[in-house]
C-alpha cells in the first residue's frame, strides 16, 4: 500500500459543486448589466433559499440552547427574543426565495423584483441580528468571553457593513 493520493476533479455531469459555490460565477456574468440571466434567476433564488434556510437553522438552535439555560438575567431574556425574531426572519426569507424558484421567470414580475428587495433587505438585517446576537452571547458566560465576542462582533459588523455596501439600492 503507498499511501494517499491526490486526487483530481472537476465539475462536469457526474462531478459537481454545491450550488453556494456557482454564485460568483453567476453575479461576474452579469457585472455589465444590471439584469441577471433568467436560467440564472432560478439558480440565484435556489442559493439565497439554502443560505437563509441555513443561517435560520442556527438561529432556531440558538434560541433552543437558550432556552434550555435556567436563567433570570435579562440578558438572556433579550437574546431569546433576538433569536426568535432573526430565526422568523430567515423563514420568511427561505419561503419567499423558495416559492420565487417554483415560479416561471415569465411570471417574475416588477412586483416580484419588489418582493426580492424587501426579503434580501430582511435577510441583511437577519445577518446583522445574527451577528448581534453572537456578539452577546459571550456575555453569558463570563466578562472576559464577553468582551471578546463583542470585539468579534464589531468586527465582522463592519466587515458585513463593507461587504454588502451598495447591496440595497
Amino acid at each position: 500500500m503507498k499511501g494517499d493520493f491526490h486526487a483530481r476533479f472537476r465539475e462536469n455531469v457526474r462531478v459537481r459543486f454545491l450550488c453556494v459555490t456557482r454564485l460568483a460565477d453567476i453575479v461576474k456574468d452579469n457585472t455589465k448589466s444590471n439584469e441577471i440571466e433568467p436560467k440564472n434567476k432560478k439558480i440565484m433564488f435556489e442559493q439565497l433559499t439554502l443560505v437563509s434556510a441555513l443561517l435560520g437553522g442556527f438561529a432556531f438552535t440558538f434560541l433552543g440552547a437558550i432556552l434550555s439555560k435556567i436563567d433570570s438575567k435579562k440578558l438572556t431574556s433579550v437574546m431569546v427574543i433576538i433569536s426568535a425574531l432573526t430565526a422568523t426572519m430567515f423563514f420568511l426569507c427561505t419561503l419567499g426565495w423558495a416559492l420565487f424558484g417554483k415560479a416561471s421567470i415569465e411570471d417574475l414580475n416588477e412586483s416580484a423584483k419588489s418582493k426580492h428587495k424587501y426579503l434580501f433587505m430582511i435577510f441583511i438585517f437577519g445577518i446583522v441580528l445574527f451577528n448581534v446576537l453572537l456578539a452577546m452571547s459571550g456575555w453569558i458566560r463570563s466578562k472576559n468571553v464577553g468582551i471578546t465576542t463583542t470585539i468579534i462582533g464589531v468586527f465582522a459588523f463592519l466587515s458585513l457593513m463593507f461587504l454588502f455596501k451598495g447591496s440595497i439600492s
